[in-house]
This record gives structure tokens, sequence and C-alpha cells, in this order.
């Protein structure tokens, strides 16, 4: 989620961050559901070396939430043979984020438009409510918007359970910029305090900001992460700093195909840091899927010049290029699946 990577961070993208507006006048309120300090990176600051073996981490963190057993669904092959017995829906942290912000995901599950019509001009409207989570648990909001729906909203989940799914910890939503003919935000920052997601297979909180950018006229949305996240089994960390993930829509924001590039820094609390360079774009061609299944080459780049080069082949399948010696040829190649 994440997703967009999710050291994680991206693969699937983020569609629009619809109309998130609440229902003036609802009482309620409380207090916030706070209390657990932000995650601070901890581990290896250094630059990776690349090899076989950490490739394949690496664009795991990038396309779920790293290489960890039993903690993320990562669905690749191993080093050996055979895939994962995990479910093939990616779950990594910023995917998840991008499934709750989507249209039909959980926020909007829990939030309802404005019944008030816009009344065209800038006052703001204080707001305190509750809501219910679709299966247990409640959201507190509290903040304000004007009636362009330009303003802060904070999102404080308390054992807010979606099937599966439990969310807690809180989301501050900053929103900049609204376009009323199409009705969708485009421009707001989403700042994690301590937020945390669990289900039967993963427990992690990500703390950090995730600014969220939309470019109607070119159908495209940009999203730049600066996100920590904690792997609340293992307490493995991951970090992406200033990684930007630009995803072009074919044929308007309700294409079923669209393009990604992701360019920035990850960082492995075990391996080190990677930078990342897309050059041609990664292609998935229903918005529905999980993974690339063609485009690319995506680029990682460590130290002492080595580098490795991820290249779909399918919805289900990749190719990883590693050059672990730094001599600008590769010298490991290998096919994976998720």
């Amino acid at each position: 989620m994440l997703e967009r990577v999710s050291i994680q961070a991206i693969r699937k993208s983020i569609a629009v961050i619809f109309i998130v507006v609440l229902v003036a006048g609802c009482g309620g309120g409380g207090g916030t559901g706070g209390g657990t300090a932000p995650v601070v990176y901890k581990g290896n600051e250094n630059q990776a070396r690349l090899t076989t073996a950490n490739a394949d981490v690496f664009v795991a963190n990038v396309f779920e939430n790293g290489n960890v057993a039993d903690v993320l669904s990562l669905n690749q092959k191993s080093l050996g043979t055979g895939k994962s017995s995990v479910a093939t829906t990616a779950s990594g942290p910023l995917a998840v984020v991008g499934r709750l912000m989507k249209p039909g995901g959980l926020v909007l599950q829990i939030l309802k438009p404005s019944s008030d019509p816009m009344s065209g001009n800038n006052d703001r409207r204080a707001i305190s409510e509750k809501h219910p989570c679709p299966d247990g648990g409640e959201v507190v909001y509290s903040g304000s918007l004007s009636d362009q729906y330009l303003g802060t909203i904070r999102m404080d989940f308390r054992s807010c359970k979606s099937a599966l799914q439990t969310f807690d910890g809180d989301i501050t939503t900053e929103i900049t910029a609204f376009n009323s003919t199409n009705e969708m935000f485009t421009e707001a920052t989403l700042t994690f305090g301590a937020w945390s997601y669990r289900n039967p297979v993963s427990d992690f909180t990500i703390s950090g900001s995730l600014a969220y950018r939309v470019n109607i006229n070119a159908n495209s949305e940009t999203l730049l992460f600066n996100v920590v996240v904690r792997d609340n089994k293992s307490d493995k960390h991951y970090r992406f700093t200033d990684l930007i993930t630009v995803n072009v829509y074919g044929n308007g924001f309700n294409s079923t195909n669209y393009s990604s590039t992701i360019n920035g820094r990850a960082y492995d609390s075990v391996e080190g840091y990677i930078d990342i360079v897309t050059g041609n774009a990664l292609v998935y061609s229903m918005e529905s899927q999980d993974f690339p299944d063609s485009g690319g080459p995506m680029e990682m780049r460590g130290a002492d010049g080595t580098w490795a080069a991820f290249i779909p082949q399918s919805a289900s399948r990749f190719i990883i290029q590693v050059d672990t010696n730094g001599d600008a040829l590769y010298d490991s190649y290998v096919t994976r699946e998720w």
C-alpha cells in the first residue's frame, strides 16, 4: 500500500481518491484513538550490494511488503521452487492504503457524501462524528471542511473491522484541491500517525506521509511516499524516501488499463537501501490486476555498480536479471511467479 509500492510501495495504482465528505451536523465526537508512538526506522542505512537472493527481497518489498515469511501475501516463487501457499491478492501496506481510499474501498463504505448542496461559498464547518465500521469497531472523525470540500479531516480507527481486516490508529487527510465537475479530490496529503493493519497473516504499522495529485487532462495521478513501515511480527522495518509513482490511465480514470512508473529510494532494515528507476512504464492490462503484465524494466541500483532489473512477463510471472559484480552485464537470470 500502499499501491503501490510497499516497501511495499506501489504495484498497483491508487485509483482516484473520490469524494470523502461527511454528513454535516451529525453529533458524536469523542476523543481520539491515539496513544501509539509513530514508527521510526531501525536498521541498515547502507546501500545494498545486489545479489540474486536480495534482488528477490527488494522486488517483493516494492510490490508487497518484503520477503518476510508468513507476514504479508507475498505469492512469488521462493529461491527454490513452488508457490507460496498464501492467497494471491497483494496485501502490502500501501496496497492496503490504496484499497482503503479508492472508490468502493473501506473509507467510502464508512463515509457518506454530504446531503447538503454546495452553497458556492467557502464557509467552513466543524466535523466531530463517529461512524461504525462494516464488521465492528468505529472511526472517529474530526476537523473541518469548506463547502468546496477543502480542509483537514482526522480519522481515528478504533478496532475497525472489515471482513478479516482490522485497522487501528490515525490518518489525517489535508485536502487542498477538489474538482467539483468530476467530483474528485485532485490534491491531498495523507499523514499516518501510527496506522496499523492486521489480517490473519499480516500485522504492520505505518507512519509518514503520502502526497496525492491528479492531472485530469493527462489522465494521471502522482503519489509521493515518505513512509516507515514496521512488521509487527518480526520487527523488521522498511522505509521509502521520496518514492514517486506516476499512474497514467488509458482512457480516463474509469479506464480498464493503466501504466505506472516507480522512482525513489527503498530501505530494508536487513539489506540496506536501493534506488529504483523505471525507464519504461510498467503496464497493467486490467485495472484489477495486482501485478503488471508487461512493460519495464524497473531497475534497482545497489552498491559498487550492482543492479537488478524486474521485467514482467504476465500478470503472474516475471524475470529478474542481476548484475552481482558491477560489470554492467547481468550474470543471473531467473523466472519467478507471484
